[in-house]
């Protein structure tokens, strides 16, 4: 079996301001209305991915609400939350990073070059059925909504082949990430 993370409609934006937080964070930004400025949430979910023995054997996304797939190099990682923010704004602007590379892409033309056998989103309005009995033998896409409340904004359901709910509550990403880790730790050793 083989799997990719993909983390979708994250909340990641160049700040128009010049600065420590050169990326939009609703947290330093005030101003910010609405489901914009949470890079926080993908950083925090991406420590989880690196602290977590599934690290190295699957593939790791992170598609952005405007249209960027930002992909995390293996072999680096990026701890401090600033540094995280001022290479990803790097990385925007069109810099090469060692850290992360972008292509730019709308989600779905990122999923059809995956070539994926299926194609799972992760939603509390699916069905309640363990992740586990939903993996197929061959290239799992596993789609987490890298947002802060509401539902994806993006196509994901015209796109998944199942839709799955971790649960009878709504989770927040690291608790779905940490439900993800767990399933495909047993998964991915056998």
């Amino acid at each position: 079996m083989k799997a990719t993370i993909v983390f979708a409609d994250a909340e990641i934006e160049k700040s128009s301001e010049h600065g420590e937080v050169p990326l939009l964070d609703a947290y330093y930004h005030k101003d910010v209305k609405g489901r914009s400025g949470r890079p926080d949430i993908v950083h925090n979910a991406l420590t989880l991915l690196r602290s977590s023995s599934i690290w190295g054997k699957v593939g790791v996304a992170v598609c952005t609400k405007s249209g960027e797939v930002i992909s995390p190099q293996k072999e680096f990682f990026v701890q401090n939350y600033l540094e995280f923010m001022s290479k990803i704004h790097d990385l925007l602007l069109g810099d090469q990073i060692k850290e992360y590379t972008l292509k730019r892409m709308k989600l779905k033309e990122y999923l059809t070059s995956l070539k994926p056998d299926r194609i799972i989103v992760l939603s509390p309005e699916g069905g309640k059925v363990p992740l586990k009995d939903t993996l197929s033998k061959g290239h799992n896409v596993i789609i987490i909504g890298a947002f802060s409340d509401g539902d994806y904004a993006s196509p994901v359901y015209d796109l998944c082949d199942i839709t799955v709910s971790l649960g009878e509550e709504i989770l927040t990403v690291p608790e779905v990430v940490s439900n993800v880790i767990s399933c495909l730790e047993t998964e991915l050793s056998d």
